[in-house]
């Protein structure tokens, strides 16, 4: 009897934490800036259009995880004679935490790890373009308020932050963005 008891009472309180749970989703749209992407080459274009996609799992009220796919924008530098374009992408995981500070505002915080892919490809005046593409693990984190504006329904501003591998270097890649939010 014993043994069977523990699995039992393991087995209800996990029902009963998913009974709480809620799955949510956001995605952002903002505005992103990378520095060190150029490595010298002018003109340089490293503010960029970014998006993020989450869906989450809110274990109670506050507590949550998270799993995102980042498109952090591309970088272009030099002209068509001689030049690079490098692209920045990857999927995030980590906890992510929402503290009401009002009734129908939320602060929203997440962390974790990013694995970000880079792509980048280079050229010179006759010879043919290079691509490289390199994946690097790397901190992430973002910052954000939502307000509620429906039963289920929120709008907000957030940051984001991580860093990405280019070849011999590291960046830092930032999004100030506009958040949409759906409980389910």
């Amino acid at each position: 009897m014993k043994r069977l008891s523990l699995p039992l009472l393991a087995t209800l309180a996990l029902l009963g934490a998913a009974a709480q749970a809620q799955v949510y989703s956001d995605g952002t749209v903002g505005i992103g800036q990378v520095n060190g992407s150029c490595r010298g080459r002018t003109p340089c274009d490293a503010s960029t259009t970014d998006a993020r996609i989450s869906i989450g799992y809110q274990f109670n009220e506050r507590l949550g995880v998270e799993l995102s796919w980042l498109d952090l924008g591309r970088v272009r530098g030099g002209d068509d004679a001689t030049g690079m374009t490098t692209k920045f992408h990857g999927i995030a995981v980590g906890p992510a935490y929402r503290y009401p500070l009002a009734s129908k505002l939320d602060l929203n915080l997440r962390a974790g790890l990013a694995w970000n892919r880079v792509t980048d490809t280079s050229w010179k005046a006759a010879a043919p373009a290079v691509t490289l593409r390199q994946r690097s693990v790397q901190p992430y984190a973002g910052i954000g308020a939502t307000y509620l504006v429906g039963r289920d329904f929120s709008l907000g501003l957030g940051l984001d932050l991580t860093r990405a591998g280019i070849q011999d270097r590291t960046s830092l890649l930032r999004s100030i963005n506009l958040v949409v939010r759906q409980d389910f």
